[in-house]
Order: C-alpha cells, then structure tokens, then sequence
C-alpha cells in the first residue's frame, strides 16, 4: 500500500502486553520512516532485515536480505525452522556467510516452507547495523 510503513518493536516492547509501554522509541521509529521514506530528510537505514530471495541448493537454503549491511544475530538460538512437504516445521542450524544466512536442511526431505522468529512470545535475534530487528515470517519455497 502507498505511503505506508510498518516498524518492528519486539525488541522495546513487553513480550506479555501487544501494547509497548515504550512509546517514544514506537514514535521515533514510525517518524524515521516518514522523514526518510516520504519527506526524504534523513538519509539513514529505518528498517531491519527484510527476507529478499530464497536459493535451494542440495542440503541448505540461502537467504539474502535486504537492509542487511552488519547483519548478525544478537544470540545463538536457532529461530529458523523448515517444513517438509508434509507440513511437519523442524528447527536447523543457521550459519551467517556475509550478508547471507545458510540453513541446514540435511534430514529435511523436499523442504516447502520456511518461518523464522514464529510464536507468540519469541524474539528476533537477527538485527543489521542500526540494531532493528527483522520481522518474524514465513514463506513458501
């Protein structure tokens, strides 16, 4: 939809309370995105990591982001899972390489979706330079 933005607050929120407390950083994200998408003031990265392409390849998936430059992840929990082609989601490793995240899918037969960050109370931990999150999400290969 034109002239619209969304901004990823799971990290200033309360992960018990879909309302955040933390109003003003809610605030200063939702402006960034206006002064930079709309009235073109500011020239800084507003966004997190948003999924670009998917790469199937013999065991692993490759993911390239978009907003990815100082991509990494703020932990080691595994966020990603991948389902077979009967909908079953398994947990795999990932593995940064650049800008890019390899998922292991050894032991995954004709991988079909992936989601990432998915449940109700779980955290982002990929973020780029600016610290913003990306969004949790899932996607059809």
């Amino acid at each position: 939809m034109a002239n619209t933005a969304m901004v990823v607050v799971s990290d200033i929120g309360n992960i018990k309370d879909i309302h955040p407390k933390n109003k003003k950083d809610v605030g200063l994200r939702l402006a960034d995105q206006a002064l930079v998408k709309h009235y073109q003031l500011i020239n800084k990265t507003v966004d997190g990591p948003v999924l670009e392409k998917i790469e199937k390849e013999k065991n692993r998936i490759v993911l390239t982001f978009k907003n990815a430059v100082g991509l990494k992840f703020t932990n080691k929990e595994d966020q990603f899972e991948v389902a077979n082609k009967e909908g079953t989601f398994r947990k795999v490793k990932a593995t940064m390489k650049g800008e890019t995240i390899h998922l292991n899918t050894k032991g995954i037969e004709d991988p079909q979706k992936i989601r990432f960050a998915w449940g109700n109370i779980v955290l982002s931990n990929l973020t780029n330079e600016t610290g913003l999150p990306a969004s949790s999400f899932e996607v059809d290969l």
